[in-house]
């Protein structure tokens, strides 16, 4: 079919990572594909992109935004609640879980562990979380240094002893590989 391509990719971060969106959202809608995944970051980063010239906002997605998308989805296995960075940075994402459930036989989460103390999560699992995965890039603290700059693996190993004793859900660790690491 004729079809107008864009010219390329848009300049603007904000502008490239609508159409990706709505290209993803497109295809659910025509039933096209069940699994879509964009990573919203560089590989060789660190950190997720900075919008504003070297500086890091925190913006979350609204109640009412959450929920307008996924009444666009069709019923799925999982919906993983992730984001643009730390999803625990949404102090409302506990409430994402049951709208989430009524879409998704199984909700899922990938956090930080640095963000949110154990009582967070177990509002998660209160509000039907099934499975908590965290992201751990070392536990060691000159090798976690090395790959994500910041990271007090000390705190960690103590969040990660907290939340388990806090919950009842799996737990994951997945450990991400880079070639620092």
């Amino acid at each position: 079919p004729d079809v107008n391509l864009p010219a390329g990719v848009p300049s603007e971060l904000s502008e490239h990572l609508r159409l990706m969106y709505d290209i993803m959202l497109l295809s659910f809608q025509t039933d096209s594909t069940r699994i879509a995944t964009f990573m919203v970051g560089d590989a060789g980063c660190n950190r997720t992109y900075r919008a504003n010239q070297g500086t890091l906002e925190v913006k979350t997605m609204s109640l009412e935004t959450f929920r307008a998308v996924i009444a666009n989805l069709p019923p799925g296995d999982i919906c993983w609640l992730n984001g643009y960075g730390e999803p625990t940075l949404n102090a409302a994402l506990p409430d994402f879980i049951p709208i989430a459930k009524e879409k998704f036989d199984r909700v899922y989460c990938i956090s930080n562990a640095l963000t949110r103390g154990p009582d967070f999560y177990r509002r998660m699992e209160a509000a039907g979380l099934d499975e908590l995965h965290i992201s751990v890039d070392s536990l060691d603290p000159e090798m976690a240094e090395t790959v994500r700059e910041g990271t007090d693996t000390e705190k960690l190993k103590r969040r990660l002893r907290d939340i388990r004793a806090a919950i009842s859900i799996d737990i994951i660790i997945n450990v991400v590989v880079s070639a620092k690491n």
